[in-house]
């Protein structure tokens, strides 16, 4: 089951917004013509509260509705329309190596997570610990990435939005990859999205941690 949010509340929308470049961890550039423009977040409380403001409304899905021990291909596709690939298994608290209420999908040893959506979208977040790599499709073809996310350590949030709609994310690591709280939804358009907009047209933010894909 889902539960949908809506903007966030008045004591987030008084953050400072002025550290906004900072807390924005890259910006993707790419030249292929299908590619997209992926706009990062985290990853720390910042970044995820700058998330949810340039995001406006979205779903998650915490993973505490299918018993641990249980490893995902379509039990959410109904509810939620999404359907998980390699199989990825869902953790309880019993798995204290894991961050936030403990819940979440852990890959299998190859160290993958494969989440196709039925209907196109721009954002996509979560709650990890670690780091890894998310990469971004769009009818069969890669349109950005793969995009290194996290850092060693707990408690850490990754947020993408991206310029173009896609249908499926890949995760992977050299080693098993934990998420909690997958978010996702369409944009919203607000405050924040202007920002960016604004931000990235900077030339010295434009420059900012830009990376482009190999063709």
């Amino acid at each position: 089951m889902t539960r949908a949010h809506g903007r966030p509340s008045g004591r987030r929308q008084r953050q400072d917004r002025t550290t906004l470049a900072t807390i924005i961890a890259a910006l993707l550039v790419t030249t292929n013509a299908n590619a997209a423009t992926i706009t990062e977040f985290g990853p720390f409380e910042d970044g995820r509260i700058a998330w949810e403001e340039a995001v406006g409304e979205w779903e998650t899905i915490g993973f505490t509705e299918q018993p641990p021990g249980t490893f995902l291909t379509d039990e959410y596709l109904e509810s939620d329309g999404i359907v998980f690939g390699n199989n990825p298994q869902i953790i309880g608290p019993a798995f204290d190596s894991f961050v936030m209420d403990g819940f979440g999908i852990r890959s299998a040893i190859d160290g993958t997570i494969e989440i196709d959506f039925t209907i196109p979208l721009q954002t996509v977040a979560f709650d990890l610990s670690g780091s890894g790599e998310v990469e971004f499709f769009s009818d069969g073809e890669s349109i950005a990435g793969p995009i290194p996310w996290g850092l060693t350590g707990s408690g850490l949030f990754a947020g993408f939005i991206s310029d173009t709609p896609f249908d499926r994310v890949v995760l992977t690591d050299s080693n098993e990859i934990a998420v909690d709280d997958l978010r996702y939804g369409m944009l919203v358009p607000g405050p924040g999205v202007a920002a960016l907009l604004v931000l990235s047209g900077l030339p010295g933010f434009a420059g900012f941690a830009a990376r482009r894909r190999q063709p």
